[in-house]
């Protein structure tokens, strides 16, 4: 038996009952459970490309400080290494970064500290890096 609702566009029925719009609402709804979703994956992304900038900036300064290490140990005994060029390249790889500090004890002239600070724009303070590196190893008896 068909109603004469049913002839009317824009209602539909169904065991005697009236739907007016409801298709429409059910689709409002999908499109905001759509759109929280998608702006949640998006603030995932945003964390995760924060993170590997950090975790880069970390490798270019463990790189850096490797770097100085083995210039020193080529340069060992009674070499000399061109700090300035090593710290123009620590300048331009870390981002406003401090300048570089190193540390070599008068009392054991084989070990050296370097430490390396530079702005971290993920958590919008100061990170760094200290590296502690051997010049030369004790020669064995």
């Amino acid at each position: 038996m068909i109603s004469k609702d049913a002839a009317r566009p824009g209602t539909a029925t169904h065991a005697g009952h009236r739907f007016r719009g409801s298709s429409l609402l059910e689709a409002l709804v999908a499109l905001m459970v759509l759109a929280i979703a998608t702006l949640g994956t998006m603030a995932g992304f945003t964390v995760a490309l924060r993170s590997s900038h950090s975790a880069l900036l970390r490798i270019r300064a463990a790189e850096l400080s490797a770097e100085l290490a083995e210039q020193w140990r080529a340069a060992a005994p009674g070499g000399t290494v061109d700090l300035s060029a090593w710290q123009q390249a620590v300048a331009l790889q870390l981002p406003h970064s401090d300048p570089p500090q190193l540390d070599c004890q008068a009392g054991n002239p084989t070990a050296c500290r370097i430490t390396l600070r530079w702005a971290d724009r993920a958590d919008k303070t100061k990170a760094g890096l200290v590296s502690q590196i051997a010049l030369a190893t004790p020669e064995s008896p």
